[in-house]
């Protein structure tokens, strides 16, 4: 039987800091690599997304989230990765702090 279940965790606390640190590292490897890429002589690029959320997860598995939740923190990823992006263009600082929200989908043995 499969359970859905929310997980919370509080945004510019403990946990999101190192995400956030775990995504800014890899986004910007991407975006770098990418850039370089692109100035050669064939222009293409040779990394996607799909393998920056692949990275990614390597990354945190077993050691920021546990290794069942991997499946839920790939479709949660491109829209932190957006939330990021979005936090970093507007620079707003709320007077609340805000929670990120993942939906996991556990399953019971």
């Amino acid at each position: 039987a499969e359970d859905n279940k929310n997980y919370y965790f509080q945004a510019n606390g403990e946990l999101e800091k190192i995400l956030n640190a775990i995504v800014e590292k890899h986004i910007t490897k991407f975006t770098y690599l990418n850039k370089f890429h692109s100035t050669s002589e064939n222009g293409s690029k040779i990394i996607d997304i799909e393998q920056v959320l692949n990275q990614i997860l390597k990354s945190t598995s077993g050691f920021l989230f546990n290794e069942k939740l991997q499946s839920s923190l790939k479709k949660f990823l491109p829209e932190y990765i957006n939330y990021l992006a979005y936090k970093i263009e507007t620079a707003s600082i709320a007077s609340s702090i805000p929670l990120v929200s993942i939906n996991i989908s556990v399953i019971s043995r």
